[in-house]
Formats: C-alpha cells, sequence, structure tokens
C-alpha cells in the first residue's frame, strides 16, 4: 500500500474501463472496505449490491440523465442502498462507506467512479 497522502492524491474518477473482471479476492476487499466505515451509532444503514451481469450494468447506465452512461463499460459496479429508518444520518454513512471502496479500489490499483 502507497502511503495515505499518496492514495487520496493519485485517486481519480474513472469514466472509461477495461473488460477485464475483477477477481474474488478483489471484490471481497472491496466489500470489507466498505464494512469498516465508520457509521452513526453503529447503525450500518447500508447494503450493498455487486452487479456484474451486463444486461443490468446497461440498464443501471440508463438510470439518471446525464452521468451514468459510462457504467455500462464497467466490470462491476456496487449499488449502495440505504435504510432510512436504521439512521437519520443514512446519507452520509453510506457516502463514508462508498469513499472507503473507491479508496480501497485505488490500493488495489483499480479505477473507480461514484454516481
Amino acid at each position: 500500500m502507497e502511503s495515505f497522502a499518496t492514495l487520496i492524491k493519485n485517486r481519480r474518477s474513472t469514466r472509461k474501463f477495461t473488460d477485464q473482471l475483477l477477481s474474488p479476492e478483489q471484490v471481497e476487499l472491496i466489500l470489507k472496505a466498505a464494512l469498516m466505515a465508520p457509521a452513526s451509532k453503529r447503525k450500518n444503514p447500508w447494503q450493498f449490491i455487486v452487479v456484474e451481469d451486463k444486461e443490468m450494468l446497461a440498464k443501471l447506465a440508463g438510470c439518471k440523465p446525464a452521468g451514468a452512461s459510462f457504467l455500462e463499460s464497467c466490470a462491476m459496479v456496487v449499488v449502495v442502498m440505504a435504510n432510512v429508518l436504521e439512521s437519520d444520518v443514512w446519507v452520509e454513512d453510506s457516502s463514508i462507506a462508498s469513499i472507503y471502496m473507491q479508496l480501497q479500489a485505488e490500493d488495489l490499483g483499480l479505477g473507480s467512479c461514484w454516481c
């Protein structure tokens, strides 16, 4: 692992991807990073859905009027959901978990982008 300062300095939002699939170990590390994120009162209001199916990725690419088309070319997408009844700070908690996943991806040499 690089130093944390180097890691956050080098991380970029990637929107062009190769068709190389992630290994199960890489996916596991990314998801475990999200689970290590702090959460208010340790409520962990989030759920994560890993999507690798090309047909579903194409559907997800059309879920926003602009800014999501690159999802179609991804090898994998993690859909982050949160239970609004579980926590009053679900947005913050889910956002932190999301960036933990992105930082883990960067540490693995993988590109990522929030959408």
